[in-house]
């Protein structure tokens, strides 16, 4: 479902939502695209964000996706930020306790 449509793409057509990336891995006759394919594309941009003191919200499955994002965005603290797999991890732990990385998500059945 592609949930608050109008309303994101009126965001971002007035200018105060300045990129919208929407990932759908269960369209027919289309590819599957998750999340963190799309954070993984855009990573330089999320991180150089994330640095400038963007928020970083994680709404969907707990098992699957919510992992795999996570792992995509401590990823950029290695690629982009040039922290080691530690400095990175705790990069990520820092943006959680300021409020900065949250999450809610849910275990799927």
């Amino acid at each position: 479902d592609y949930l608050y449509r109008d309303v994101l793409e009126q965001a971002l057509a007035e200018g105060s939502l300045q990129h919208l990336a929407v990932a759908f891995s269960r369209q027919p006759d289309q590819a599957k695209t998750y999340v963190q394919d799309l954070l993984e594309r855009d990573g330089e941009r999320v991180y150089t964000m994330l640095e400038n003191g963007a928020y970083f919200y994680v709404c969907g499955d707990a098992k699957h996706m919510a992992p795999a994002v996570r792992a995509a965005v401590q990823r950029f603290a290695q690629t982009w930020g040039g922290r080691d797999l530690a400095g990175a991890a705790q990069w990520l732990r820092d943006l959680e306790s300021s409020g900065r990385y949250l999450q809610d998500v849910w275990a799927s059945t």
